[in-house]
């Protein structure tokens, strides 16, 4: 008897805290909510002006501080010392102001429905803002607790709803490129990106699915992925509390004061949360569903590129759609999960690890039997998270040109819609819903491989995905439809001009930029193709994991998934395509016929620089120098040693000459004079500061490893050193170089004066 009375004493307590969660004022004591925070203060003054203010000292890199001030409240986050700013600053220099906070009331609403609708030149696509308000409620009205549950199922509605967009916008002939809904207190408000020219249509099916909906709800199964989903985002925020930034901290603090929003520490709102959950039901969620998405409240905004003979809506035209999707006949929404498991461990044979010793940075390489590279390294500054890698040489360098536009054009957009083995996009989605994990193909001009992100706890799923991504992938023409539509759509009205196809000339093809031609150069079947001869075969292969990974832990995973992994023997290698910029000073003046009033000049200087630590760092300087032409800049040692540097910016056609000219006087001046002593300084201490707060990141130290495992070189070591031993001189004898080599494209493109 003693296991049912303890489930029914906590049946009890969970009642009783459910019951004081909706009606009490207060989700709890303030100092509770807030126990995990350092130091956090909260008042009045006798003006009534609120302030928070709360200490969040970093525990690595550099301590900055935000500052909001919005009518009646002043939000101050970062380094400070909290008595001190409420002693010293707040009490004495805001009553001065003698400012005065207003109540806080809710935010009325007009309650009805408005359409702008907007002509934007520039647009590539059709973009659609769907807005249902909300009415904030005051705490005089509803306690923190009540105010709390109704905000998460709204959260977990509006994820149910991005579940079923995704799912429509991956059919075959609906126009929709994404649909992604955001709740934020006072707004259910969903972006919709469509095909140009077809955003009504967009727009239509959308509200065929808000009317779906509200008539018939969602399904237990949906509703579960939701709780699944929102449990492991709750349980990845604990894990990563320590690292939350400043700018979320006010976030929250705004929230509170503008709309009642409970501030709460991620381990403690998670307690909340599970409080909840059980009582949350499907009846219960269609119903806020349904109170969602209020017809008489609801804001579109519609902007889209007017073209020659097609007219823009009108206010009548979205009236007469509300009104079709509320008259259509429709079926409730099903569906029937998939019970197959996404893979069958014990029908994978693994290796084993045959050597391992001690690397570089801090980490741990293990060598497989099948050959492929483990580098692992555990670190602390975020639990819960691990980024991977896993690279071979090669890339495009290998394939031949006619393969290179469906490679580097189609690939990559593909990949986001594609499944793995016999599931769709659709189903793997809702298989991996309750987890933190993405995979992606990457493919560039020397290497290819994959990059992942998860959390510690999906580890597996993450190699399970890994393993199928190579072994069985994915390949179904009509999937591919979609991603067509959307390359075509992608194009700029106002690009007539292929940039690369200009500077590159005979290998323009192993260069492809987006363009009418390029896109027609992808072909479905060279895409499978190459994707099957690059990446189903680990030969060469090295996986870099950084993150709170522990070796002991994952290995029998690693030799399972990755160990088992198909080689051929071979060893993978990049080639020299002898695909160069063109030497010397070339300048080339275009005329558009885009209606665009402004002139665009580009800057390319290019030439030979060893890709050394000290001349990343040099070049990172020059960037920031450079800041007002909007620079770019990239160092390789792939085929050579070889720089560029471009400077790419907008202005008046009358005035192209002397923007030209000033964004060349300015390297020049840089290479004689160099620039200012403080500037440089400046730049200097702003770059030590983001690097130390850098390495205490698994982005940062994935980076490192990557470099030095790929190609053998240290960016991290001697980066302190290297930057305070530059200096002025360093500057001009950097910039002189550039200039030196004399190989310099420049292109300016101007409107057409001929065009009316």
């Amino acid at each position: 008897m003693r296991p049912l009375f303890k489930r029914f004493m906590l049946a009890t307590l969970s009642v009783f805290m459910m019951v004081t969660f909706l009606f009490g004022q207060h989700i709890a004591p303030p100092d509770e909510t807030l126990k995990n925070d350092t130091m956090v203060r909260v008042g009045r003054l006798e003006n009534g002006l609120t302030y928070y203010l709360r200490e969040n000292r970093r525990l690595f890199g550099r301590a900055d501080t935000v500052t909001i001030s919005i009518p009646g409240a002043l939000i101050v986050v970062g380094d400070i010392d909290v008595d001190r700013m409420e002693d010293e600053m707040i009490i004495r220099l805001l009553e001065s102001a003698q400012l005065v906070a207003p109540s806080m009331q809710s935010v009325p609403s007009d309650r009805e429905q408005k359409i702008d609708i907007t002509f934007d030149p520039h647009a590539q696509h059709t973009f659609l803002s769907v807005g249902y308000h909300q009415s904030p409620v005051s705490s005089e009205k509803m306690a923190l607790g009540k105010t709390f549950l109704k905000n998460m199922i709204r959260q977990m509605v509006a994820d149910m709803f991005n579940e079923r967009l995704e799912e429509v916008a991956q059919k075959p002939g609906v126009p929709i490129f994404s649909a992604v809904g955001v709740y934020n207190s006072d707004m259910f408000d969903v972006d919709i990106t469509s095909k140009d020219g077809l955003g009504m249509i967009a727009l239509e099916v959308f509200l065929v699915e808000v009317e779906r909906v509200k008539r018939f709800g969602f399904v237990e199964t949906e509703l579960t992925r939701a709780k699944e989903r929102l449990k492991r985002q709750m349980e990845y925020m604990v894990a990563a509390q320590a690292y939350r930034d400043n700018s979320f901290l006010a976030s929250q603090y705004v929230a509170h004061f503008l709309r009642n929003q409970p501030y709460l520490a991620p381990e403690y709102e998670w307690q909340v949360a599970k409080g909840y959950m059980p009582f949350v039901g499907l009846a219960q969620a269609n119903e806020v569903a349904r109170a969602l998405f209020g017809d008489d409240d609801l804001k579109i905004a519609f902007r889209a590129s007017q073209k020659a003979g097609v007219a823009l809506p009108e206010e009548r035209d979205f009236l007469m759609a509300i009104a079709s999707s509320q008259r259509s006949v429709l079926e409730p929404y099903s569906e029937k999960p998939s019970s197959v498991p996404l893979i069958d461990p014990s029908k994978i044979v693994g290796g084993k690890v045959i050597r391992e010793e001690k690397g570089r940075f801090d980490t741990k390489v293990w060598v497989l039997s099948n050959g492929v590279r483990v580098v692992i390294k555990n670190t602390p500054y975020r639990r819960g998270e691990f980024v991977v890698r896993a690279y071979k040489q090669g890339g495009t360098s290998i394939i031949n040109s006619g393969e290179v536009p469906s490679t580097l054009i189609g690939l990559p957009p593909f990949f986001s819609v594609s499944g793995v083995s016999a599931f769709s996009a659709t189903v793997l989605n809702k298989k991996i819903a309750s987890k933190i994990v993405s995979l992606t193909p990457t493919i560039s001009l020397y290497e290819h491989g994959f990059d992942g992100f998860a959390s510690s706890n999906d580890f597996e799923t993450m190699l399970q995905l890994l393993h199928l991504r190579m072994v069985s992938p994915r390949f179904v023409e009509t999937e591919f439809a979609q991603v067509l539509a959307k390359l075509h759509s992608q194009l700029s009205h106002s690009s007539e001009f292929d940039i690369n196809k200009l500077i590159y000339g005979d290998q323009y093809l192993r260069r492809p930029s987006l363009s009418q031609e390029m896109i027609g150069r992808v072909d479905f079947a060279t895409m499978e193709r190459v994707y099957r001869t690059l990446f189903t075969t680990a030969d060469g292969m090295t996986v870099v994991m950084v993150g709170d990974v522990d070796p002991n832990t994952v290995q029998p995973l690693v030799e399972k998934y990755i160990g088992s992994l198909p080689v051929l023997g071979v060893t993978p290698a990049w080639r020299d395509e002898g695909v160069y910029l063109p030497r010397g000073e070339i300048d080339t003046l275009l005329s558009s016929s885009a209606k665009d009033p402004h002139s665009t000049i580009i800057h390319l200087y290019h030439g030979e620089m060893r890709n050394s630590l000290r001349n990343r760092v040099m070049m990172s300087i020059l960037l920031e120098l450079l800041q007002t032409f909007n620079p770019l800049a990239t160092l390789e040692s792939k085929p050579a040693h070889l720089f560029t540097l471009m400077v790419k910016f907008d202005c008046d056609p009358q005035q192209v000459s002397e923007f030209s000219e000033l964004a060349m006087a300015l390297l020049r001046n840089l290479s004689i004079q160099g620039p200012d002593v403080e500037r440089l300084q400046e730049i200097k201490n702003q770059m030590m500061a983001q690097r130390a707060e850098d390495r205490w990141t698994n982005d940062y130290w994935q980076s490192i490893l990557l470099h030095y495992f790929c190609d053998g070189v240290d960016y991290d070591t001697y980066f302190e050193e290297t930057i305070k031993g530059i200096n002025v001189d360093a500057i001009k004898d950097f910039v002189t170089l550039i200039l030196s080599q004399n190989n310099r494209i420049t292109i300016i493109l101007k409107p057409n004066e001929n065009e009316e």
